[in-house]
């Protein structure tokens, strides 16, 4: 009867063993479909509205996305002209990832400008691209101003619209 005993306690601890590691894997192959599977389920939710803000990325009908990207600047945490330069850091490079979330390709970029007080390069804000006519044009965000202790500032919380510079001389260097 011992022997019965010693011999049959490898293999139930063996056979228990197979059991929990096919448990495991089962489980594991559950979570990855149902991640994967909520996953598919809120791009494709996503993708009908940046399929309409790709089609609107041309100079006729670019007016179209700014609502869009000012719902986007509401989701994000609130600026005001106290804000630190690191805050505004932080929106541009976030709006820059968000431009460039879109299937189509818009290639936005942070703009840098030379602040005159501190003698040091800052962001100033973001550039998308945009067709017109089969040529590649750079617009930048016009962010909104608002009055602060009478004096105008900007509000990065909004958009007014976008700018595009015109260029009229190109020089070329040999």
């Amino acid at each position: 009867m011992k022997r019965l005993v010693f011999v049959s306690i490898p293999v139930l601890v063996s056979d228990m063993r197979k059991f929990f590691i096919e448990y495991a894997k089962c489980v594991a192959i559950l979570l990855i479909l149902a991640g994967f599977f909520s996953c598919n389920k809120q791009s494709f939710s996503d993708e009908p509205e940046k399929m309409e803000f790709c089609s609107c990325l041309n100079m006729e009908e670019i007016h179209k996305t700014i609502p869009a990207v000012n719902e986007f600047l509401a989701e994000l945490p609130e600026i005001s002209v106290f804000s630190t330069r690191e805050e505004m850091e932080r929106r541009f490079q976030t709006l820059e990832e968000w431009f460039n979330s879109f299937p189509c390709k818009i290639d936005a970029k942070i703009l840098y400008g030379y602040d005159f007080y501190t003698g040091r390069e800052l962001m100033r804000g973001v550039a998308i691209s945009v067709k017109d006519n089969e040529i590649i044009r750079e617009l930048e965000l016009d962010f909104a101003m608002i009055e602060h202790d009478e004096h105008l500032a900007i509000n990065y919380s909004q958009i007014s619209g976008y700018i595009y510079y015109k260029q009229d001389i190109i020089h070329v260097g040999t």
